[in-house]
């Protein structure tokens, strides 16, 4: 995830980046796509990582 101009960004590995809006706390929607992405926490409240839900499959993401 990323900010341009204004906007809310995220972008797959080899993929263009695309729009996503943010929907409450640790998470956002990629309507383009049909996604919704969720960030995991740990009992500190520190973020682990993503996870990104479509198509009724959830793929987790590392934190860089």
């Amino acid at each position: 995830m990323f900010e341009s101009q204004g906007r809310l960004m995220v972008q797959g590995a080899g993929q263009p980046a695309i729009a996503a809006e943010v929907v409450g706390a640790d998470r956002a929607a990629i309507a383009a796509v049909g996604a919704q992405l969720l960030f995991s926490r740990n009992s500190e409240g520190q973020v682990l990582g993503p996870v990104l839900n479509q198509n009724g499959q959830q793929m987790r993401g590392s934190k860089r």
